[in-house]
């Protein structure tokens, strides 16, 4: 049967078929004693810098009231809570945006049964004067809104937009959560939408 022996060993026990002089054992105890103190206290630091990465806030939610671009009335971005929302910002003008539009009108199609919904920002400096005409050729299967100047130039609490085409996912409590820059497409843009829905 084997001797029962504790993890660290007994300090009395006898190494190597001598007594270990009182100097050693004082010795040993000590190096233990100090083990018995560090070892714990740098897991109480590790752990407190865990903790910290955990504790990390989450961004505010967006409250913002943008213009609708063909009737000029408020559209709030708050009466969208409980749904996942892309914020699809692009201009009249960018070629990019163009080739990426059917992709974000088959999004907000699919997504419209799961949902996700679509909102588009309009970012042109000119205002309705110029989206209003484009939205009303494009009609697109979603609300479109005139972010202007202020939101382009990342005065909004969308922040700053870096490239055009440009998407940025809200959670349910509408949160940002994710955001692609350029081009995407409709499986691509889904995808991040429903990951963001499973948080």
């Amino acid at each position: 049967m084997m001797r029962s022996m504790s993890v660290c060993g007994d300090p009395n026990e006898r190494r190597g078929g001598r007594d270990r002089s009182p100097p050693a054992r004082a010795f040993e105890r000590r190096r233990r004693s100090i083990a018995r103190c560090v070892i714990p206290a740098a897991l109480v630091v590790l752990l407190g810098a865990l903790g910290g990465c955990r504790s990390k806030p989450l961004p505010e939610p967006v409250d913002l009231v943008l213009p609708r671009a063909e009737t000029g009335q408020p559209f709030s971005f708050a009466s969208r809570r409980g749904d996942v929302v892309i914020v699809y910002f692009f201009t009249t003008w960018c070629i990019p945006c163009q080739a990426m539009d059917p992709s974000v009108a088959e999004a907000a199609r699919i997504g419209a049964r799961e949902g996700i919904e679509v909102v588009g920002v309009a970012l042109d400096r000119e205002g309705r004067r110029t989206v209003a005409p484009y939205v009303a050729a494009t009609m697109p299967p979603y609300p479109v809104v005139v972010g202007g100047g202020s939101v382009a130039e990342g005065q909004s609490p969308f922040g700053r937009i870096p490239e055009l085409p440009a998407t940025l996912f809200l959670d349910r409590d509408g949160r940002p959560a994710a955001s692609i820059s350029g081009a995407a497409s409709s499986k691509l843009l889904l995808e991040r939408a429903r990951d963001v829905k499973s948080r």
